[in-house]
């Protein structure tokens, strides 16, 4: 604060190379932490004051094959889980990039999934090969995560874990198994402990994810290019099947659900679409919205904001971040400004509760990169004495 560059000359020129970058028009923006962005041109903010695409604010290493990303609800830690490296590492994310928090912690082998309680005190990872649920202690921000209790078994090849808000039951599905199991996470103290028995689902179970209530589990099967709803009201028993499967693309890969627990979407990874279902009648299988929406080569994650007005889809082939306006519930979703580009193989993204950070995590580059999102940046604009500032664009 109070701080003064100046640079002198009429015709003097100050270039900061993070920002360079091709294209007409590109707009010097500030983030609300005084980050400066490289945005699109002023077109591409829309009426509402959210970016029509999200912008990158910094790129860290991760280990060995990163498969998915989680970040906790106050937004200031992302944890990443890294397939190949069999570790889970904690990054700071409360400035524009990520910083590494203590170190990579063992998993068990070939971990896939990662998610996080709504308190931010737990980490629940499943290991695909080791066929395990392990929870971990994150309550401690400056440290790295630790192991609580002993890893339990799961199903054969689980592949995406998911917990509810109330942060009392995590839900599992079981790749090979072709299952879906509940665990008591009440217990913050003690290892997950497996709810009734296990529940079959279609053929090859790739991802779950729970409704804000707390009430319905909602799982695709890749191998079937299926949809399924499941009744996880009671906590005491195992999940039941809600009507019957539903047909999504080719290839779901991906399942993400708003607060509102109105709308589900799914990814279809050989489809390469994006596809929007009301599951607003609790006791009736979900019903497809609109029509499937193209999505870049091989879409692979889907997140929703907390307010429901926009899905962010990473495509794994195509190496981009695309974000889509979801506002309309009653319409297909609609893709705001173009594809942004992320690492090599993007395979995971989460999305902070504020709605304004996205988190990405990349394959092959083995990176975590984060996107500034949501409230649309303000403008670098030069004052009549040469000062530099920031401006609302809606008052341009």
């Amino acid at each position: 604060p109070g701080a003064t560059l100046d640079v002198g000359g009429a015709t003097s020129t100050l270039r900061v190379g993070g920002l360079a970058g091709t294209g007409t028009g590109r707009l010097v923006a500030l983030a609300p932490d005084g980050t400066l962005l490289a945005q699109g041109p002023l077109v591409g903010t829309t009426a509402n004051g959210i970016p029509q695409q999200p912008a990158a604010l910094g790129t860290a290493g991760t280990g060995s094959d990163p498969y998915a990303v989680a970040v906790n609800a106050a937004g200031t830690r992302a944890y990443v889980v890294n397939n190949s490296s069999n570790t889970l590492q904690a990054y700071d994310i409360s400035n524009a990039a990520p910083v590494t928090v203590g170190a990579a912690v063992a998993t068990g082998a070939q971990p896939w999934s990662v998610a996080v309680n709504a308190a931010g005190t737990r980490a629940y990872v499943v290991n695909l090969n080791s066929n395990t649920l392990q929870a971990y202690d994150i309550s401690d921000a400056s440290a790295a995560p630790v192991a609580v209790g002993a890893p339990v078994a799961t199903g054969a090849a689980p592949r995406s874990v998911a917990v509810n808000a109330a942060g009392t039951r995590a839900y599992v599905v079981n790749y090979t198994s072709a299952t879906l199991q509940a665990y008591d996470i009440s217990n913050s103290g003690a290892a997950p402990v497996a709810v009734g028995g296990t529940v079959g689902t279609g053929s090859g179970p790739q991802s779950v994810a729970v409704n804000a209530a707390g009430t319905r589990a909602y799982v695709v099967n890749l191998s079937s290019g299926t949809l399924q709803a499941y009744d996880i009201s009671n906590a005491g028993a195992a999940p039941v099947a809600v009507g019957a499967a539903v047909a999504t693309g080719a290839g779901p890969q991906s399942v993400g659900v708003n607060v509102a627990g109105t709308r589900a979407y799914v990814v279809n990874g050989s489809s390469n679409t994006l596809q929007a279902y009301d599951i607003s009648d609790p006791g009736a299988a979900p019903v497809a919205v609109g029509a499937a929406v193209a999505t870049g080569s091989s879409p692979w994650s889907v997140a929703v904001n907390t307010a429901g007005t926009r899905a962010y889809v990473v495509n794994l082939s195509s190496n981009t971040l695309q974000a889509y306006d979801i506002s309309n519930p009653n319409a297909a979703p609609v893709p705001t400004g173009a594809a942004v580009a992320t690492g090599t193989g993007p395979q995971s993204v989460a999305v902070n509760a504020a709605g304004t950070r996205a988190c990405v995590v990349n394959f092959v580059s083995s990176t975590l990169r984060v996107f500034a999102i949501g409230a649309a940046p303000r403008v670098l604009a030069q004052g009549a004495d040469g000062s530099l500032g920031s401006v609302d664009p809606a008052a341009l």
